[in-house]
């Protein structure tokens, strides 16, 4: 979230850690509340201690703690927004509850949880290489089978799998196990993990004067960086390289980098860096100018820190001297400012000293171009200002960064937000000069897409263990999933803005095979999305073969699996398949065949329509003697005797005339 900095506090309770994550963010630019209540079982009677993790709409994990034995638990400092908690109790006792917070505590958050052996808990901790899923093992579990975004992703007998994704990006993990007898568990309640952002690479620290700059390597997909100096943070930069300005002088200071992913969460500093400022020049004193003959004689007192000085004419440098005089040549009649500034062993130029002028300053520069996406993110572009040794951009009146480049890009911006921008340009000494003109963009308006799932009588009320799938408007990205619990009802709200959109439903059975939506100017309220058994339902036909038939079906696009039925016996389950050989037919015997799609959830759709058919006999081998006969009437031809035997026939005598 930008704009909000969470500090991480661990402590103990009991055996277990508890992270509590307190929001500064929402003591900033808004009310926190507290959440509370006590989990209970399926009788309605308390239980504990239980495990709870809960997420905040951006499948941020925003703590995550261990109950006492009363299942009571308290959440601190909870801003305004939509949170899925999930609830873990000992003998398989789970639950996921969803709630809002608007502007109020809520003292009666109490999830119901029941039993379900079969059903895997996992808890996933981000690591810099990869999201670590760990379980405890289920009854009569032989093998697990993880799923990322509900794609199976690998199986192993151990109670972990370390998924190595790249950083970036925030997957749903579940785990489904495998019993003895090769039946499958219960589908684990959805957990989100990620890989943390790796450390910067390079991280250099030069020291000039009593300014610190500090450069690094750019990490892929970093949303800003945190800069720490003595293990404060100092700045947060989208660019990798930062400025250190105004430090005490001659101090030793020690910085460190942290890269900040999609959801500006740090990951690990990097090593200390070490870097001491340089001595201050001391502003020269007791300058003298004394007019001559078409020149003027100038001379001043000793600087510290300096091993020679800079002439300054009209404040421009004219010229330097290693002493503690100088002539300067003028023309005759002008009237000039003259000033002097001590230079360090570093070639560090120190303050002028006093003169009768102005220090002069860099104008900003004079066009200023922001280019977006359609989505919240801003690249600000300006022109170079001749001489000017840095820009400082301001953001809504307030300094965003400094930089030598000519353009800064901001991302993960607040939605429906006006952005103004303005730049200025520093000297060498960090100077700054006039502002430019304001440049205001504002970020788009998120919208709500809320609707019902109705099954094939048009009833919603009919619709509970179903998943609804938001994808962008190609069907290829999955941004969003809700998992209806009842009533068929469903809302997104993640991101949406004005755009086209596929929706896709699953769940017992049925499916929708993707309806397209449009966002155009307000959110989308009343949506009802037909389901239908149609959806899951393949057509099956049957092909002859010599002691062989061959299955054929449809494809069925939300089918994750297909199962084929012999005269109503499951014999074969099939993956990426439409279509089984069946070597097992006696030719001529009628065989009825028929399909069954297995959706995402493991659950087996209605059946195909039924195909009778029979195998074919493969064809006779024949044998053919010919046995020479007399004559039958005098002037007609030689009767031949022919005899075949077929392969699964008893030989014939056929009597020819030739």
């Amino acid at each position: 979230m930008k704009g909000m900095k969470s500090i991480l506090k661990l402590s103990f309770w009991g055996r277990f850690p508890i992270t509590v994550a307190v929001l500064w963010g929402a003591c900033v630019y808004g009310q926190a509340y507290s959440i509370s209540g006590r989990a209970f079982n399926e009788a309605g009677k308390k239980i504990g201690p239980v495990r709870i993790v809960l997420y905040d709409l951006d499948k941020r994990k925003v703590i995550e703690l261990e109950t006492p034995s009363n299942g009571k638990f308290k959440f601190k400092n909870i801003p305004d927004g939509n949170y899925t908690m999930n609830v873990y109790g000992e003998g398989g006792y789970g639950a996921t509850k969803n709630f809002a917070v608007s502007g109020s505590n809520i003292s009666d958050v109490n999830p119901a949880l029941n039993p379900n052996l079969d059903q895997v808990q996992v808890s996933i901790k981000n690591m810099e290489n990869g999201a670590k899923s760990n379980w405890k093992k289920t009854p009569n579990a032989v093998e697990f089978i993880i799923y990322r975004d509900n794609n199976e992703v690998g199986r192993t007998s151990e109670t972990f799998y370390l998924d190595a994704v790249d950083p970036g990006q925030t997957f749903a993990y579940n785990v489904t196990a495998v019993n003895s007898d090769q039946s499958l568990g219960t589908r684990s309640i959805t957990e989100y993990g990620k890989t943390l952002m790796p450390i910067p690479d390079n991280v250099t620290a030069e020291a000039k004067k009593n300014i610190v700059k500090l450069a690094w390597d750019a990490v892929k997909d970093a949303s800003a960086y945190n800069v720490y100096r003595d293990g404060e943070l100092v700045n947060s930069t989208s660019e990798n390289s930062f400025a250190d300005f105004k430090l005490k002088y001659e101090t030793k200071f020690a910085y460190t980098i942290a890269t900040l992913d999609h959801q500006s969460e740090p990951g690990s500093k990097s090593a200390n860096i070490f870097v001491t400022t340089h001595p201050e020049i001391a502003k020269p004193k007791g300058l003298k100018a004394k007019s001559g003959e078409n020149q003027v004689m100038l001379n001043w007192k000793v600087a510290k820190n300096s091993v020679k000085y800079y002439i300054y004419q009209n404040s421009a440098l004219i010229d330097s001297a290693m002493g503690l005089s100088a002539t300067v040549k003028t023309e005759a009649g002008t009237e000039n400012c003259f000033s002097v500034a001590g230079v360090d062993q570093y070639g560090s130029i120190g303050p002028k000293s006093d003169a009768v002028c102005d220090k002069s300053v860099f104008s900003a520069p004079d066009s200023i171009v922001v280019s977006f996406d359609k989505r919240n993110n801003h690249l600000i572009k300006w022109s170079e200002v001749e001489g000017a040794s840095s820009y400082n951009l301001y953001t809504n009146g307030k300094l965003q960064t400094n930089t030598e480049k000519l353009q800064i890009s901001l991302k993960s911006l607040k939605w429906e937000t006006d952005y103004s921008y303005y730049l200025t340009s520093l000297t060498d000494d960090g100077i700054e000069g006039p502002k430019s003109s304001d440049y205001t963009v504002r970020t788009p308006k998120i919208y709500i897409i809320e609707g019902l799932l109705l099954d094939e009588t048009g009833d919603e009320k009919n619709v509970d263990q179903a998943k609804v799938f938001l994808y962008d408007s190609l069907g290829m990205t999955l941004l969003e999933e809700f998992v209806v619990a009842r009533n068929g009802k469903f809302r997104f709200e993640k991101e949406i803005i004005a755009d086209y959109y596929i929706i896709r439903a699953y769940g017992n059975g049925s499916g929708n095979g993707g309806d397209r939506v449009q966002v155009i100017n307000k959110d989308i309220t009343s949506l009802r999305i037909n389901l239908s058994t149609e959806g899951l339902r393949p057509k099956v036909w049957v092909e002859r073969g010599v002691e062989q038939l061959t299955v054929h079906w449809s494809d069925v696009p939300q089918g994750k699996s297909y199962n084929v039925y012999k005269n109503d016996r499951l014999i074969q389950n099939l993956v990426g398949d439409t279509s089984y050989v069946d070597l097992e037919v006696a030719p001529g015997v009628p065989t009825k065949y028929m399909v069954r799609t297995i959706d995402i959830y493991d659950l087996e759709g209605p059946e195909s329509n039924h195909v009778t058919e029979k195998a074919s006999y493969a064809p006779p081998e024949l044998t053919l003697a010919v046995i020479a006969g007399g004559y039958a009437v005098e002037g007609s031809g030689r009767l031949v005797n022919r005899y075949v035997q077929g392969r699964r026939t008893t030989g014939k005598t056929i009597r020819t005339i030739i």
